[in-house]
This record gives structure tokens, C-alpha cells and sequence, in this order.
């Protein structure tokens, strides 16, 4: 058993495939690996950042039946919301400013 199992990590195989050649089972087709992903940017090569928050489980629903009902991405509905939300906000309040980033040695 300790040899398959040498053998199974020689060969490269996954944990499942692992499992599966141990226990006898029939291996699952390989599949081609997955590329990783780098430097993602929007369709006009402006860089965007990754973010993420919770919500109640009724709100992301909708905004995902909207976005296939509409035929576009949830990022791209967000990003819209994102944005008039941002907008209506700057309407009452006045333009957001942001702040410029200092340098660890600037602050200490």
C-alpha cells in the first residue's frame, strides 16, 4: 500500500486520484490544470482591485437574478450600484476626496 502510494505522489496525481488508486476505485479523467490568474484588468485595461462583503442572502439573490436576466456579469451590476450609490452620496454631501497613500517612512 505504501508503494501506490509513493507511486500515485511520483506520478503527480491529485489527492483524489490518490484515494482512488488506493481504494481501487476507477481514477477520474485528468483534467488540465487550471492557469493562474495575474494582473486582471477591466475591458478598457483599467486595473481594478478584488473586493468582497456580506450581505443578506435575499439582496445578493436579486442582484444575481438581475445580472443573468440583463445578460452581464454581477461585477459589472455592482460596479454600477457601486458607482450611483457613490454618486447620489457626493450629490448630498459633496465630492469624495482621496486621501494619497504616505510612505511607511513618512510616518514613522
Amino acid at each position: 500500500m505504501a508503494k501506490e502510494i509513493n507511486n500515485a505522489l511520483v506520478d503527480d496525481q491529485n489527492l483524489d486520484d490518490m484515494m482512488r488508486q488506493v481504494t481501487g476505485q476507477v481514477p477520474a479523467p485528468r483534467r488540465n490544470p487550471v492557469p493562474a490568474r495575474t494582473g486582471k484588468k477591466k475591458q478598457d485595461d483599467t486595473p481594478y482591485r478584488h473586493c468582497s462583503f456580506i450581505c443578506t442572502p435575499e439582496l445578493w439573490d436579486k442582484a444575481q437574478a438581475i445580472a443573468r436576466r440583463e445578460n452581464f456579469s454581477i461585477r459589472q451590476v455592482m460596479e454600477h450600484w457601486m458607482r450611483l450609490g457613490i454618486e447620489s452620496y457626493e450629490v448630498k454631501n459633496g465630492k469624495v476626496k482621496i486621501k494619497a497613500e504616505r510612505s511607511l517612512e513618512d510616518a514613522l
